[in-house]
C-alpha cells in the first residue's frame, strides 16, 4: 500500500535525522512527525529489522532504573496504539527483546560482515522469536540450529513466560490493542495536537461518537496537568495506567499515561 510506506525523507531531515536525535524521547520530536502527516495518515512503528532493537536503542536515553524503563516501555506501547493511522510492532519488541551480540562466525548480514568490526550489521535485531523458554532454540525451529543464534537472555522473555505474567510487556500490548479496537476515536478519528509545554505530549483523538484526551509524560519525574480547560473530563476505561487526581489536576507519574473521555 503506497499510503503506508516508510517516510524515509522525513527521518533523514535535520542533524542526524529525526530518529537520530537524543531529544526524540521529548515531545517535540514526536510533534515533528505528527505535523508532517496532519493531512494524512502514517503507519507508525518503533522498531524494524534494519535498526537496533527498540529496547536497546532508547535505553541509553533513560535513567538507570528498571522501574522507569518498564514504565517507558508501557508508555511507548500506549503512544503507538493512540496515534492516527496504522501501527506495526516488529517481532520481539512486544517482548522487550534487546539487541543481540552476534559472533562473527554466526553473522549472516552481508552489510555487517563487510563492515566488521566497526559495523556489526543488522543481525542483532533479526534473531528468532523465543516462544518457549525451556525448549531447544526457544521452540522457534526443530532444525539443528537456527539461522541466527538466540541470546541467552531472550529465553527469559519468551512468550510462554510473559503469557503467565499479567504485568508483562506482551500482555500490556495485548490489552492496549484490544482497548484500541473498542475506541471509535482511535480507530478512525482525527488528531489535534495540544500546545502544552515539555515534557507532556498531548493530543485529542475525536470522531462524531467520541472525544479522547491522550496525555504522555515523556520524563522520569511526576508531572501535574491542569484539566480545567477540559470540563467534565472523566478517566477512560483503560485500566492499566493509574494516576492521582485532585479536582481539575491530574498527576502523571514518570513516563505515565492518562486517557480521558471528553464530552462529545
Amino acid at each position: 500500500h503506497v499510503e503506508a510506506v516508510f517516510p524515509l525523507d522525513v527521518f533523514a531531515r535535520g542533524e542526524n535525522g529525526v530518529f537520530g536525535r537524543t531529544d526524540f524521547c521529548e515531545s517535540h520530536g514526536a510533534r515533528i512527525l505528527i505535523k508532517e502527516f496532519a493531512d494524512g495518515v502514517i503507519c507508525w512503528t518503533g522498531g524494524t529489522h534494519d535498526f537496533p532493537r527498540l529496547k536497546s536503542r532508547w535505553r541509553k536515553f533513560l535513567i538507570e532504573d528498571e522501574f522507569s524503563r518498564e514504565a517507558f516501555d508501557h508508555l511507548f506501547a500506549a503512544l503507538l496504539v493512540s496515534l492516527r493511522g496504522g501501527c506495526c510492532i516488529y517481532q520481539g519488541d512486544e517482548l522487550g527483546l534487546t539487541q543481540a551480540e552476534i559472533p562473527y562466525d554466526k553473522m549472516q548480514d552481508p552489510f555487517g560482515i563487510a563492515g566488521y568490526p566497526q559495523v556489526k550489521g543488522r543481525d542483532g535485531s533479526r534473531t528468532p522469536m523465543p516462544w518457549q523458554h525451556n525448549a531447544p532454540h526457544a521452540s522457534f525451529t526443530t532444525a539443528a540450529e537456527p539461522w541466527l543464534p538466540i541470546p541467552e537472555d531472550h529465553y527469559h522473555h519468551a512468550v510462554d513466560v510473559q503469557d503467565k505474567a499479567k504485568s508483562s510487556l506482551l500482555n500490556k500490548y495485548r490489552r492496549l490493542i484490544h482497548w484500541r479496537n473498542q475506541q471509535p476515536a482511535l480507530r478512525r478519528g482525527k488528531l489535534d495536537l495540544l500546545p502544552n509545554p515539555e515534557p507532556i505530549l498531548g493530543f485529542i483523538r475525536h470522531c462524531p461518537e467520541q472525544r479522547l484526551l491522550c496525555l504522555f509524560n515523556l520524563s522520569p519525574m511526576p508531572i501535574h496537568f491542569d484539566l480545567s480547560d477540559y470540563p467534565n473530563c472523566e478517566e477512560a476505561d483503560e485500566v492499566d495506567f493509574t494516576n492521582r487526581r485532585y479536582e481539575d489536576t491530574v498527576e502523571l507519574p514518570g513516563y505515565g499515561v492518562f486517557f480521558g473521555q471528553l464530552p462529545v
